[in-house]
């Protein structure tokens, strides 16, 4: 728990729960606090490194449906984000239950339909000008504890994540919308 915890950014991690739990008592399932009192200071980290390169969908209704992790393989393929993060990462938190690389998130756009993507800095709006619906995936999905401790971290701030999206916008078929209209709402 949050007293046997030896790295600092970890008992910072028990402290924004405690603090959460005590406004909103059952914020946090009993799954999470034990993710939680599992991971390292590596572990957290890296999560927390993890959350930087998180975008947000503030439209979507569930909070599951607003968090997307956006990554995007450079330096031929070697790491994510321009070396924020890398795949060994990943997978260290994979096994700890944060995230599933084997279930994507995927988020549907109908023809004229917008998707807003924010980051800690700006709006990045995608849109499908095509007469049949396209799908924008995001290939890492947080489980419930990952959702849950995303929460307690700082988002959408890896260098270049405006860029990345833009990127991952055009990989799936849609235009980045510089005006920032929206025909259709998600």
């Amino acid at each position: 728990g949050a007293r046997e915890a030896d790295d600092e950014m970890v008992r910072d991690m028990w402290e924004r729960l405690f603090l959460v739990e005590d406004s909103d008592p059952g914020s946090f399932s009993t799954r999470t606090v034990s993710v939680l009192s599992s991971m390292d200071a590596t572990d957290a980290r890296d999560f927390s490194a993890l959350c930087t390169c998180i975008v947000h969908n503030e439209r979507a209704e569930a909070y599951r449906d607003k968090v997307h992790v956006l990554l995007h393989s450079s330096l031929g393929g070697r790491c994510l984000n321009g070396g924020a993060f890398d795949y060994g990462r990943l997978s260290s938190l994979e096994s700890i239950g944060l995230l599933s690389t084997s279930v994507f998130d995927v988020k549907s756009l109908n023809p004229r339909q917008t998707l807003e993507l924010s980051t800690a800095n700006s709006v990045i709006v995608a849109r499908n000008n095509h007469d049949e619906p396209r799908a924008c995936s995001f290939h890492v999905r947080l489980t419930r504890a990952g959702l849950e401790l995303s929460t307690l971290c700082e988002w959408g701030t890896c260098p270049n994540l405006d860029k990345f999206a833009a990127i991952r916008i055009r990989e799936c078929g849609l235009t980045l919308d510089e005006t920032g209209g929206n025909d259709e709402s998600d």
